[in-house]
């Protein structure tokens, strides 16, 4: 059935496509939980693209072109971390700026990246035995491995957030930072982290 093909086609793009916005959806959520609002995460999802590519490309390994995504994501949000728990400044300001930067920082350094192909790049992983299934195998477990690192951060974060003891203190930090100082949680190195 040539429509069924299709359909299975689209759903599995769909979700590896979705999967970088499911990564910063989740940091995001992360960030709000501790009370602070990052609007700078387009920007960060900008330089950290770029960064995976040039090391994707300088390395061949695409393992360290994540890391290198992920190390890119991290000074941004230590940028934005510092002006708004530091210094107290204005967080939409803040990350409206850093997305301006992210966006300018990834124009600049990305314009000659622009049309090369990546010659590294992850492979699907097809999961024994349920990949197989009917429909929903070949779109849902033959994805690439950052798909299921994805997926299984998402489960982590829920159980973090409901079961862990750190999980419940930043969940406090964001919603009662004074409650949460009286309790001597350490609000800043939360708000931080």
């Amino acid at each position: 059935m040539p429509g069924l093909e299709m359909t299975v086609s689209i759903i599995g793009r769909a979700l590896a496509a979705g999967t970088p916005l499911l990564l910063a959806t989740l940091g995001e959520i992360y960030c709000q939980r501790a009370g602070i609002m990052n609007l700078g995460i387009e920007g960060m999802m900008a330089v950290g693209a770029v960064s995976a590519f040039w090391a994707s490309s300088l390395t061949g390994n695409p393992w360290l072109g994540l890391a290198a995504a992920a190390g890119a994501g991290v000074a941004l949000s230590l940028l934005h971390a510092v002006s708004t728990v530091l210094f107290r400044s204005n967080q939409i300001v803040s990350g409206l700026a850093l997305t301006m930067l992210g966006l300018g920082l990834s124009g600049v350094f990305g314009k000659s990246l622009v049309g090369k192909p990546l010659a590294h790049r992850f492979l699907p992983l097809p999961l024994p035995f349920l990949s197989d299934l009917p429909f929903i195998g070949p779109s849902l477990f033959s994805q690439d491995p950052v798909f299921y690192l994805a997926v299984l951060l998402w489960i982590f974060l829920c159980v973090h957030f409901l079961y862990t003891r750190h999980g419940l203190r930043l969940r406090a930090v964001g919603d009662h930072p004074l409650a949460a100082e009286t309790m001597c949680v350490p609000v800043i190195r939360y708000k931080m982290l």
